[in-house]
């Protein structure tokens, strides 16, 4: 009986190990309708398993390493989301100063115009 529960130990640990080696490339999603990328720089675990999701949700082309379009790049925010640090990059179509506003007052982001 150790011996089984000492190998489900070591399986346990390998699993741990190898999903958290994937967490070391940036990851993003393009939602072109909604005029922004969502993008992970350092993506946690959580953020691995859930920007693929809500990038299918939204339609959106998502790419691992992150490559948000510099085309029609207006500005982005920088914060801290509940499930790990996030850049929202906002294109040609959104207001700015009403996404600067939010990203300042509600997401207690920076908001930059540098890409």
């Amino acid at each position: 009986m150790k011996t089984i529960v000492t190998s489900l130990l070591a399986l346990t640990f390998v699993g741990v190990g190898c999903g958290s080696s994937k967490s070391g490339a940036s990851i993003s999603c393009y939602v072109a309708n909604q005029q922004i990328c969502y993008e992970d720089p350092t993506p946690t675990a959580a953020q691995l398993d859930n920007l693929p999701v809500k990038c299918s949700s939204d339609s959106g082309e998502y790419l691992q390493p992150a490559k948000c379009p510099q085309t029609g790049f207006i500005g982005k925010c920088t914060f801290s989301a509940a499930d790990g640090p996030e850049v929202d990059r906002f294109y040609t179509g959104v207001d700015p100063v009403y996404q600067q506003s939010f990203c300042e007052t509600v997401a207690l982001g920076t908001w930059s115009t540098t890409f």
